[in-house]
């Protein structure tokens, strides 16, 4: 009752004030909200790209109905920070999604950039999704999707499930995983898992072809990296997500930061991207412990730099 209050309230204010764009808003809103209970996925037309999501998924599923937009600031400003510092020459044609959910990172791309995509995520359900949402905006030639999960070692991972679909993650060993209690999954499921320089091989793509890798396994992103080696030998910039929790729960926070000082040379915090665009000035990785410090247990991402003798 308190949420319909709520938007009714808001919904009068926005009338009152004339403000239409709010109001549409509020309409989507109170359209999911009928839905959810009623109905298990959404199709929709939002800003000329089509999407199915899943009703029950607040975080991805409210972004894209209510504004058509998921980290679509981010997106653009990572992709502006790397053309106008020239890590994206034509010779590499291609965009790494690791994590690709139900396709929004990569159909964005996609459009965006006109380049190959090959979208690798671990859950059969997002798999359903993102194949789907690829193929509705006609962008099959260019978008290979992959039913895996990316390891430091080829093999076989548990998935473990959680109601919302970006927060699945590779189960825990210690049985605490980033979103809390294992127990608090809603299953598990066995998936493949490749290296990621297997993945980019098997599917007829050099190393040096990689522009760079969006990656985003709530807490995975060690092993990700340590399955990279040829990838990152060729000198392609990783935009990771970095979340203390879910790190913690996969190794440790010291352990990745360790991880990532060996292999880059430099950094861009997500919030000097927003801040500052093409002109944010990268800090050297040996200041990342200290950058981790200070942000304490919050959630961001880092663009990570390789250094000299990039191809």
């Amino acid at each position: 009752m308190a949420t319909w209050l709520s938007m009714a309230r808001k919904a009068a204010w926005a009338w009152v004030k004339g403000d239409q764009e709010k109001l549409r808003r509020l309409r989507r809103q109170w359209a999911l909200e009928c839905l959810i209970g009623e109905a298990d996925q959404l199709t929709f037309r939002r800003d000329g790209t089509d999407w199915t999501v899943l009703v029950s998924d607040a975080s991805v599923t409210k972004s894209l109905f209510l504004t058509g937009r998921h980290q679509a600031g981010t997106r653009a400003r990572v992709l502006e920070w790397l053309e106008a510092h020239e890590y994206m020459p034509a010779s590499r044609a291609l965009i790494v999604d690791v994590g690709a959910n139900i396709g929004t990172p990569c159909v964005p791309l996609a459009l965006g950039t006109g380049r190959r995509i090959l979208a690798i995520e671990p859950v059969p359900e997002n798999v359903e999704l993102l194949r789907r949402n690829v193929e509705r905006n006609g962008l099959s030639e260019r978008v290979t999707c992959v039913h895996a999960a990316v390891a430091s070692k080829a093999g076989k991972v548990t998935m473990a499930i959680h109601p919302k679909s970006g927060r699945s993650e590779v189960k825990a060993a210690g049985g605490r995983q980033g979103f809390g209690d294992a127990s608090e999954a809603s299953g598990f499921v066995e998936v493949p898992a490749e290296t990621l320089d297997a993945v980019v091989a098997a599917h007829g793509f050099r190393p040096e072809q990689v522009a760079f890798v969006w990656c985003d396994t709530q807490g995975f992103e060690r092993e990700v990296l340590q399955s990279a080696t040829e990838i990152l030998k060729a000198g392609a910039p990783f935009f990771m997500e970095f979340w203390p929790r879910g790190l913690e729960a996969h190794g440790g926070v010291a352990a990745f930061l360790a991880c990532v000082q060996e292999r880059f040379a430099s950094f861009v915090s997500t919030e000097d991207l927003i801040r500052e665009g093409t002109q944010a000035m990268p800090r050297p990785v040996s200041g990342l412990e200290s950058f981790a410090q200070a942000f304490g247990e919050r959630q961001t991402d880092l663009l990570l730099l390789p250094g000299a003798g990039r191809t």
